[in-house]
């Protein structure tokens, strides 16, 4: 299904929103307000938004620690993202939060350890398919995570007992400091696929209205009762794997290449040429956003901080 003018707008405004967002991430983090480590997604925002925003409400999405797109993608407020962020009282109920969760738009609590997610998707998605419900489970991880053990069997069972499971990459040019060449023999993850008898696909992760449209493909193929899919996003980190990384290791022509297809500039550039924003338009969007960014923030960081008794809550014996 081609994107309506409305639609692009909503999607360029967000990708825009979580640059930002991650932008004055840092900038708390080298003020010494922000205690919670950076995982930037500077230069794949298309990936999280374009896929995730495809998405329905009643979905359940399980995203990754790179970055705000996923969540802002999904529908997430931005003042449920800085409370996590900045570790406040805010979401369950009031209590002290878990690190990036909404149970209004079914998305779980994101896992402690990189991968460890898989078969609790397997999990999650049998129970839809049991109950007979008319929605989907994703789970995302960048190329590094689908290294993980769990990967194999996460997939044999999603195949074996077709269910409403896409997994969703994002090749993003390494793993933590490793580039993907030196670990990945296939050259991409959606070789994979054949090996599982499921249906894969790789894709330019840059362009936002292309990531949108593929992902609708993979979620009606899941919905439809066909099986799993498995669909992969090229793209390139525009920065380091942390905030508190030395760096050294990032191949700075690569960067350079791929500086040139900024999915911001990419989104800007194709509003401009269908003639659903002017040139001058776009400064009040970008001051608008500025000010979601602001307001969510200040919200946040008005909220009481967890203390001694919130180590209980929700806990149960």
């Amino acid at each position: 299904m081609a994107l309506d003018n409305k639609k692009l707008v909503e999607l360029y405004k967000k990708m825009l929103l979580t640059r930002r967002m991650e932008e004055k991430h840092e900038e708390l983090l080298n003020e010494g307000k922000c205690s919670t480590f950076g995982h930037f997604s500077t230069g794949s925002e298309a990936v999280g938004i374009g896929a995730m925003a495809a998405l329905r409400k009643e979905d359940i999405m399980i995203g990754s620690h790179r970055g705000f797109p996923e969540y802002i993608g999904k529908g997430m407020d931005p003042k449920d993202i800085w409370a996590e962020y900045l570790c406040k009282k805010h979401v369950l109920d009031g209590k002290a939060g878990i690190e990036i969760s909404d149970k209004e738009n079914n998305i779980p609590g994101m896992g402690a350890c990189i991968g460890s997610m898989f078969a609790i998707a397997v999990g999650m998605a049998y129970a839809v398919k049991y109950k007979k419900e008319e929605r989907i489970v994703v789970v995302s991880y960048g190329d590094g995570g689908y290294n993980q053990a769990d990967v194999h069997p996460a997939m044999i069972m999603a195949v074996s007992w077709k269910l409403p499971l896409v997994f969703h990459v994002y090749n993003n040019g390494y793993a933590e400091y490793t580039p993907t060449e030196e670990f990945l023999p296939t050259n991409n993850i959606a070789a994979r696929g054949a090996a599982y008898n499921m249906p894969a696909e790789s894709i330019d992760g840059q362009r936002v209205d292309i990531v949108y449209e593929a992902a609708q493909r993979a979620y009606e193929h899941a919905r439809s009762g066909n099986g799993p899919y498995l669909m992969e996003y090229m793209t390139h980190r525009q920065c380091l794997h942390y905030s508190g990384d030395r760096g050294g290791y990032v191949d700075e022509d690569k960067l350079c290449e791929w500086a040139e297809r900024d999915p911001i500039d990419l989104g800007r550039n194709l509003l401009l040429e269908r003639g659903i924003v002017k040139d001058e338009e776009f400064n009040k969007i970008e001051a608008e956003i500025d000010n979601v960014v602001e307001e969510s923030m200040n919200f946040a960081m008005n909220l009481p901080s967890p203390d001694v008794s919130d180590l209980s809550a929700s806990v149960f014996a």
